[in-house]
Protein backbone atom coordinates (compact mmCIF):
# COMPACT_ATOMS: atom_id res chain seq x y z
CA UNK A 1 0.00 0.00 0.00
CA UNK A 2 1.34 2.98 -1.35
CA UNK A 3 1.71 5.86 1.72
CA UNK A 4 1.21 9.52 0.76
CA UNK A 5 4.07 11.89 1.92
CA UNK A 6 1.23 13.99 4.11
CA UNK A 7 0.59 10.96 6.13
CA UNK A 8 4.15 9.98 6.89
CA UNK A 9 4.02 11.96 9.50
CA UNK A 10 1.14 10.43 11.56
CA UNK A 11 2.54 7.11 10.71
CA UNK A 12 5.74 7.80 12.73
CA UNK A 13 3.28 9.60 15.52
CA UNK A 14 1.41 6.59 16.04
CA UNK A 15 4.63 4.25 16.00
CA UNK A 16 6.28 5.89 18.32
CA UNK A 17 3.36 6.56 20.47
CA UNK A 18 2.85 2.78 20.56
CA UNK A 19 6.30 1.61 20.77
CA UNK A 20 7.02 4.09 23.81
CA UNK A 21 3.44 2.44 26.12
CA UNK A 22 4.61 -1.07 25.22
CA UNK A 23 8.07 -1.05 25.78
CA UNK A 24 7.89 1.65 28.50
CA UNK A 25 5.10 -1.15 30.59
CA UNK A 26 7.08 -3.57 30.13
CA UNK A 27 10.46 -1.91 31.03
CA UNK A 28 8.35 -1.45 34.71
CA UNK A 29 7.57 -5.08 35.08
CA UNK A 30 10.00 -6.66 33.27
CA UNK A 31 13.15 -4.34 33.99
CA UNK A 32 14.43 -5.79 36.70
CA UNK A 33 14.39 -9.52 35.67
CA UNK A 34 15.41 -8.74 31.96
CA UNK A 35 18.41 -6.57 31.06
CA UNK A 36 17.86 -6.42 27.41
CA UNK A 37 14.21 -5.05 27.99
CA UNK A 38 16.01 -1.86 29.64
CA UNK A 39 18.55 -1.49 27.06
CA UNK A 40 15.49 -1.78 24.17
CA UNK A 41 13.67 0.97 26.15
CA UNK A 42 16.49 3.05 26.61
CA UNK A 43 17.50 3.17 22.52
CA UNK A 44 14.16 3.32 21.24
CA UNK A 45 13.04 6.24 23.32
CA UNK A 46 15.98 8.21 22.42
CA UNK A 47 14.65 7.18 18.91
CA UNK A 48 11.45 8.37 19.70
CA UNK A 49 12.22 11.97 21.10
CA UNK A 50 13.99 12.79 17.90
CA UNK A 51 11.73 11.70 16.08
CA UNK A 52 9.39 13.51 18.09
CA UNK A 53 11.27 16.92 17.94
CA UNK A 54 11.91 16.82 14.42
CA UNK A 55 8.26 16.75 14.24
CA UNK A 56 7.78 19.81 15.89
CA UNK A 57 10.36 21.31 14.16
CA UNK A 58 9.51 20.33 10.55
CA UNK A 59 5.10 21.71 11.47
CA UNK A 60 6.74 24.69 13.26
CA UNK A 61 6.24 27.24 10.14
CA UNK A 62 2.19 26.03 10.04
CA UNK A 63 1.66 26.67 14.16
CA UNK A 64 0.50 29.67 15.48
CA UNK A 65 3.01 31.72 17.10
CA UNK A 66 1.61 32.12 20.52
CA UNK A 67 0.39 27.78 20.35
CA UNK A 68 4.54 27.47 19.29
CA UNK A 69 5.51 29.83 22.30
CA UNK A 70 3.19 27.62 24.85
CA UNK A 71 4.54 24.50 23.68
CA UNK A 72 8.43 25.41 23.74
CA UNK A 73 7.92 27.25 27.11
CA UNK A 74 6.22 24.08 28.84
CA UNK A 75 8.49 21.67 27.67
CA UNK A 76 11.66 23.77 28.49
CA UNK A 77 9.80 23.88 31.85
CA UNK A 78 9.36 20.43 31.95
CA UNK A 79 12.69 19.63 30.87
CA UNK A 80 14.39 21.47 33.87
CA UNK A 81 12.30 19.84 36.52
CA UNK A 82 13.10 16.07 34.77
CA UNK A 83 16.93 17.19 34.51
CA UNK A 84 16.90 18.34 38.59
CA UNK A 85 14.67 15.33 39.77
CA UNK A 86 15.30 12.27 37.24
CA UNK A 87 11.47 12.24 37.37
CA UNK A 88 9.91 12.30 33.76
CA UNK A 89 6.43 11.40 34.57
CA UNK A 90 5.47 15.26 32.84
CA UNK A 91 8.18 15.34 30.49
CA UNK A 92 7.13 12.99 28.27
CA UNK A 93 3.38 13.22 28.04
CA UNK A 94 4.42 16.70 27.23
CA UNK A 95 6.40 15.93 24.63
CA UNK A 96 4.22 13.57 23.06
CA UNK A 97 0.83 16.69 23.00
CA UNK A 98 3.60 18.79 21.80
CA UNK A 99 4.29 16.25 18.38
CA UNK A 100 0.54 15.70 18.35
CA UNK A 101 -0.44 18.56 15.57
CA UNK A 102 -3.22 17.51 13.18
CA UNK A 103 -3.52 13.74 15.34
CA UNK A 104 -7.02 13.45 16.31
CA UNK A 105 -7.73 12.83 20.35
CA UNK A 106 -9.86 9.41 19.81
CA UNK A 107 -6.73 8.17 17.04
CA UNK A 108 -4.31 8.78 19.44
CA UNK A 109 -6.18 6.94 22.65
CA UNK A 110 -6.44 4.18 19.98
CA UNK A 111 -3.01 3.85 19.58
CA UNK A 112 -2.54 3.82 23.38
CA UNK A 113 -5.30 1.67 23.89
CA UNK A 114 -3.92 -1.34 21.43
CA UNK A 115 -0.29 -0.82 22.98
CA UNK A 116 -1.77 -1.57 25.97
CA UNK A 117 -3.75 -4.70 25.14
CA UNK A 118 -0.56 -5.96 22.89
CA UNK A 119 1.52 -5.18 26.94
CA UNK A 120 -1.06 -7.87 28.42
CA UNK A 121 -0.93 -10.26 26.13
CA UNK A 122 2.75 -10.09 26.20
CA UNK A 123 2.59 -10.17 30.70
CA UNK A 124 -0.04 -13.09 30.56
CA UNK A 125 1.46 -14.98 28.12
CA UNK A 126 5.07 -14.76 29.81
CA UNK A 127 3.10 -15.77 32.83
CA UNK A 128 1.30 -19.00 31.80
CA UNK A 129 5.22 -19.85 30.35
CA UNK A 130 6.26 -19.56 33.87
CA UNK A 131 8.98 -17.12 32.63
CA UNK A 132 7.63 -14.31 35.37
CA UNK A 133 6.62 -14.35 38.95
CA UNK A 134 3.59 -14.58 40.52
CA UNK A 135 3.48 -11.67 43.15
CA UNK A 136 0.76 -12.78 46.16
CA UNK A 137 0.08 -10.83 49.34
CA UNK A 138 -1.99 -11.58 51.98
CA UNK A 139 -4.28 -8.95 53.43
CA UNK A 140 -4.84 -8.61 57.20
CA UNK A 141 -8.56 -9.45 56.26
CA UNK A 142 -6.43 -13.25 54.90
CA UNK A 143 -7.75 -12.51 51.19
CA UNK A 144 -4.91 -13.33 49.06
CA UNK A 145 -3.80 -10.70 46.04
CA UNK A 146 -2.44 -12.28 42.86
CA UNK A 147 -0.39 -10.53 40.47
CA UNK A 148 -0.64 -12.81 37.25
CA UNK A 149 2.86 -12.06 36.83
CA UNK A 150 2.83 -8.25 37.30
CA UNK A 151 5.34 -7.17 39.92
CA UNK A 152 2.67 -6.03 42.06
CA UNK A 153 -1.06 -6.69 42.15
CA UNK A 154 -1.54 -2.81 41.50
CA UNK A 155 0.17 -2.74 38.26
CA UNK A 156 -2.63 -5.40 37.17
CA UNK A 157 -5.56 -3.87 38.28
CA UNK A 158 -4.39 -0.01 36.71
CA UNK A 159 -3.73 -2.13 33.57
CA UNK A 160 -7.18 -3.33 33.11
CA UNK A 161 -8.59 0.08 34.64
CA UNK A 162 -7.06 2.00 31.65
CA UNK A 163 -8.43 -0.86 29.53
CA UNK A 164 -11.90 -0.54 30.58
CA UNK A 165 -11.78 3.50 30.65
CA UNK A 166 -10.28 3.78 26.69
CA UNK A 167 -13.12 1.16 26.00
CA UNK A 168 -15.72 3.03 27.28
CA UNK A 169 -14.13 6.27 25.56
CA UNK A 170 -14.22 5.25 22.36
CA UNK A 171 -17.29 3.62 22.10
CA UNK A 172 -18.79 6.62 23.95
CA UNK A 173 -21.80 6.93 21.13
CA UNK A 174 -22.54 3.62 20.79
CA UNK A 175 -22.50 2.62 24.27
CA UNK A 176 -25.08 -0.82 25.33
CA UNK A 177 -25.18 -3.73 27.19
CA UNK A 178 -23.14 -5.84 25.17
CA UNK A 179 -20.40 -3.17 24.97
CA UNK A 180 -20.72 -2.96 28.70
CA UNK A 181 -19.54 -6.56 29.63
CA UNK A 182 -15.75 -6.18 28.94
CA UNK A 183 -15.32 -3.08 31.66
CA UNK A 184 -17.42 -5.05 33.88
CA UNK A 185 -16.06 -8.12 33.69
CA UNK A 186 -12.68 -6.16 34.45
CA UNK A 187 -13.82 -4.81 37.51
CA UNK A 188 -14.75 -8.16 38.67
CA UNK A 189 -11.41 -9.69 37.85
CA UNK A 190 -9.90 -6.48 39.70
CA UNK A 191 -12.17 -7.42 42.84
CA UNK A 192 -11.33 -10.71 42.62
CA UNK A 193 -7.83 -11.48 41.54
CA UNK A 194 -5.97 -8.81 42.55
CA UNK A 195 -8.20 -7.45 45.21
CA UNK A 196 -7.14 -3.71 44.44
CA UNK A 197 -9.80 -1.80 46.14
CA UNK A 198 -8.98 1.61 44.62
CA UNK A 199 -8.99 0.84 41.08
CA UNK A 200 -11.93 -1.38 41.64
CA UNK A 201 -14.03 0.88 43.23
CA UNK A 202 -13.56 3.49 41.16
CA UNK A 203 -13.67 1.39 37.99
CA UNK A 204 -17.30 0.52 39.36
CA UNK A 205 -18.55 4.11 39.83
CA UNK A 206 -16.85 4.97 36.17
CA UNK A 207 -19.63 1.64 34.84
CA UNK A 208 -22.33 3.25 36.68
CA UNK A 209 -22.31 6.91 35.79
CA UNK A 210 -21.92 5.50 31.75
CA UNK A 211 -24.46 3.15 32.47
CA UNK A 212 -26.77 6.18 34.03
CA UNK A 213 -25.71 8.55 31.37
CA UNK A 214 -26.41 6.00 28.36
CA UNK A 215 -30.03 5.13 29.79
CA UNK A 216 -31.02 8.79 29.96
CA UNK A 217 -30.07 9.29 26.23
CA UNK A 218 -31.94 5.65 25.04
CA UNK A 219 -34.89 6.53 26.98
CA UNK A 220 -37.88 8.73 25.92
CA UNK A 221 -37.84 11.37 28.05
CA UNK A 222 -38.71 15.23 27.62
CA UNK A 223 -36.53 17.87 27.02
CA UNK A 224 -37.10 19.14 30.38
CA UNK A 225 -36.73 16.22 32.08
CA UNK A 226 -33.21 15.72 30.13
CA UNK A 227 -32.32 19.16 31.02
CA UNK A 228 -33.09 18.76 34.82
CA UNK A 229 -31.14 15.16 35.27
CA UNK A 230 -27.68 16.52 33.10
CA UNK A 231 -27.39 19.93 35.25
CA UNK A 232 -27.78 17.55 38.37
CA UNK A 233 -25.28 15.32 37.19
CA UNK A 234 -23.12 18.01 36.22
CA UNK A 235 -23.18 19.15 39.77
CA UNK A 236 -22.63 16.18 41.36
CA UNK A 237 -19.44 16.10 38.89
CA UNK A 238 -18.35 19.61 40.22
CA UNK A 239 -18.86 18.53 43.91
CA UNK A 240 -16.73 15.42 43.40
CA UNK A 241 -13.95 17.80 41.97
CA UNK A 242 -14.02 19.94 43.90
CA UNK A 243 -14.20 17.01 47.21
CA UNK A 244 -11.46 15.14 45.80
CA UNK A 245 -8.83 18.54 45.73
CA UNK A 246 -10.21 19.54 48.89
CA UNK A 247 -9.79 16.19 50.63
CA UNK A 248 -5.91 16.03 48.90
CA UNK A 249 -5.03 19.19 51.23
CA UNK A 250 -6.60 17.71 54.03
CA UNK A 251 -4.34 14.87 53.10
CA UNK A 252 -1.10 17.12 52.76
CA UNK A 253 -1.88 20.11 55.71
CA UNK A 254 -4.35 18.84 58.04
CA UNK A 255 -3.33 15.25 58.55
CA UNK A 256 -4.96 14.74 62.07
CA UNK A 257 -7.75 15.34 60.41
CA UNK A 258 -7.36 13.09 57.54
CA UNK A 259 -6.37 10.12 59.78
CA UNK A 260 -9.82 10.25 61.19
CA UNK A 261 -11.39 10.58 58.05
CA UNK A 262 -10.13 7.94 56.23
CA UNK A 263 -9.80 5.06 58.93
CA UNK A 264 -8.07 2.26 57.92
CA UNK A 265 -6.00 4.12 54.95
CA UNK A 266 -4.69 5.86 57.89
CA UNK A 267 -0.98 4.69 57.13
CA UNK A 268 -1.31 6.49 53.77
CA UNK A 269 -1.97 9.16 55.27
CA UNK A 270 0.59 9.19 58.42
CA UNK A 271 3.19 8.68 55.21
CA UNK A 272 2.38 11.73 53.45
CA UNK A 273 2.88 13.88 56.56
CA UNK A 274 6.28 12.19 56.96
CA UNK A 275 7.39 13.40 53.59
CA UNK A 276 6.23 16.56 53.99
CA UNK A 277 8.43 16.27 57.53
CA UNK A 278 11.50 15.28 55.71
CA UNK A 279 11.20 17.48 52.78
CA UNK A 280 10.38 21.00 51.81
CA UNK A 281 8.24 21.86 48.32
CA UNK A 282 10.82 23.40 45.82
CA UNK A 283 10.71 25.67 43.04
CA UNK A 284 11.96 22.82 40.33
CA UNK A 285 11.21 19.50 42.59
CA UNK A 286 13.52 16.54 44.08
CA UNK A 287 14.25 13.31 44.09
CA UNK A 288 12.34 11.48 46.88
CA UNK A 289 13.50 8.57 49.02
CA UNK A 290 11.48 5.53 48.34
CA UNK A 291 11.66 1.81 49.30
CA UNK A 292 13.28 1.25 45.98
CA UNK A 293 16.13 4.20 46.09
CA UNK A 294 19.83 2.57 46.42
CA UNK A 295 20.42 4.85 49.04
CA UNK A 296 16.97 4.41 50.99
CA UNK A 297 17.86 4.46 55.01
CA UNK A 298 14.34 2.68 56.75
CA UNK A 299 15.35 5.10 59.62
CA UNK A 300 13.90 7.72 58.04
CA UNK A 301 10.47 6.33 58.29
CA UNK A 302 9.26 6.39 54.58
CA UNK A 303 8.14 3.69 52.22
CA UNK A 304 6.66 5.22 49.40
CA UNK A 305 4.44 8.38 48.59
CA UNK A 306 1.46 7.15 47.33
CA UNK A 307 -0.60 10.42 46.41
CA UNK A 308 -0.07 12.18 43.21
CA UNK A 309 -0.73 15.49 44.94
CA UNK A 310 1.79 15.51 47.66
CA UNK A 311 4.34 13.77 44.95
CA UNK A 312 3.52 16.27 42.27
CA UNK A 313 4.41 19.65 45.26
CA UNK A 314 7.38 17.56 46.88
CA UNK A 315 9.20 15.35 43.85
CA UNK A 316 7.95 17.09 40.95
CA UNK A 317 8.26 21.23 42.25
CA UNK A 318 6.39 23.83 42.90
CA UNK A 319 6.43 25.20 38.80
CA UNK A 320 5.34 21.75 37.24
CA UNK A 321 2.42 21.44 39.82
CA UNK A 322 1.07 25.17 39.05
CA UNK A 323 1.75 24.03 34.76
CA UNK A 324 -0.17 20.84 35.56
CA UNK A 325 -3.04 21.98 37.95
CA UNK A 326 -3.33 24.89 34.99
CA UNK A 327 -3.62 22.47 32.50
CA UNK A 328 -5.99 20.27 34.71
CA UNK A 329 -8.47 23.18 35.56
CA UNK A 330 -8.34 24.57 31.46
CA UNK A 331 -9.63 20.99 30.20
CA UNK A 332 -11.96 19.97 32.98
CA UNK A 333 -13.84 23.74 32.41
CA UNK A 334 -14.22 23.02 28.79
CA UNK A 335 -14.73 19.38 29.04
CA UNK A 336 -18.15 20.79 30.75
CA UNK A 337 -18.64 23.80 28.53
CA UNK A 338 -18.78 20.80 25.71
CA UNK A 339 -20.80 18.35 27.71
CA UNK A 340 -18.50 15.90 27.27
CA UNK A 341 -19.81 13.85 30.54
CA UNK A 342 -18.16 10.04 29.35
CA UNK A 343 -14.57 12.44 29.71
CA UNK A 344 -15.26 13.85 32.77
CA UNK A 345 -16.57 10.70 34.49
CA UNK A 346 -13.20 8.98 33.70
CA UNK A 347 -11.14 11.60 34.69
CA UNK A 348 -12.99 12.20 37.79
CA UNK A 349 -11.85 8.66 38.55
CA UNK A 350 -8.62 9.37 37.47
CA UNK A 351 -8.58 13.01 40.36
CA UNK A 352 -9.89 10.48 42.76
CA UNK A 353 -7.23 7.62 42.42
CA UNK A 354 -4.22 10.56 43.16
CA UNK A 355 -5.58 10.17 46.83
CA UNK A 356 -3.88 7.00 46.87
CA UNK A 357 -1.96 6.15 44.07
CA UNK A 358 0.48 8.45 41.98
CA UNK A 359 -1.46 7.18 38.57
CA UNK A 360 -2.80 10.84 37.88
CA UNK A 361 0.45 12.27 37.22
CA UNK A 362 1.97 9.02 34.70
CA UNK A 363 1.20 9.21 32.06
CA UNK A 364 1.43 5.20 31.15
CA UNK A 365 -0.86 5.13 33.74
CA UNK A 366 -3.12 8.05 32.66
CA UNK A 367 -4.22 8.00 29.19
CA UNK A 368 -6.20 11.00 29.78
CA UNK A 369 -3.52 13.31 29.46
CA UNK A 370 -4.61 12.95 25.56
CA UNK A 371 -7.44 14.57 26.15
CA UNK A 372 -5.40 17.99 26.12
CA UNK A 373 -4.80 17.44 22.25
CA UNK A 374 -7.92 19.44 21.02
CA UNK A 375 -7.36 22.32 23.72
CA UNK A 376 -3.47 22.45 22.15
CA UNK A 377 -4.45 22.55 18.36
CA UNK A 378 -8.02 24.32 18.64
CA UNK A 379 -10.27 21.89 17.83
CA UNK A 380 -13.55 21.00 19.13
CA UNK A 381 -14.19 18.38 21.79
CA UNK A 382 -15.81 16.00 19.02
CA UNK A 383 -13.21 13.59 17.86
CA UNK A 384 -12.30 16.58 15.18
CA UNK A 385 -9.16 18.20 14.69
CA UNK A 386 -8.08 21.78 13.54
CA UNK A 387 -6.27 21.67 10.56
CA UNK A 388 -4.19 24.59 10.02
CA UNK A 389 -4.03 26.51 6.49
CA UNK A 390 -1.55 24.59 4.60
CA UNK A 391 -2.16 21.58 5.68
CA UNK A 392 -4.25 18.86 4.26
CA UNK A 393 -6.69 16.56 6.43
CA UNK A 394 -4.94 13.67 7.58
CA UNK A 395 -5.89 10.90 9.14
CA UNK A 396 -5.07 7.30 10.52
CA UNK A 397 -6.74 5.19 8.14
CA UNK A 398 -5.03 1.95 10.20
CA UNK A 399 -6.91 2.24 13.26
CA UNK A 400 -10.38 2.98 12.21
Amino acid sequence: MKISKSKIPLYLYAICLFLWVLLYSLKIELGNDYAIVNDVYLTVWQIIKIVLILKIIVEARYIEIKVLLMIIVVLLLSYISYNATGYDFLFIPFLFLAGSNNIRVDDAVKIYYNAELVFLFIMLVLYFLGMTTDAVFLRESGRIRTSLGFRNPNQLSICLFQLSCAYLFLNRFHISSRKMAFPVFSDLFIILVPNSYTTGILLLLVIFSTMFLNWRKVSHITIKSKFNTYSIFRVLIIIGVVSIFAIAYIVIFKTSTAENFFGDMHQRVELVQRYFNYYKPKLWGQELITHYSVNYDWRTGLWTLDNAYAFLILGLGVVMTILYLSGLIILIINLFKNNKYIELIILAAYLASGLFETFLIRFIYNFTFLFLIPLIWKSKLNGKFFIFDGLPEMKLPIYH
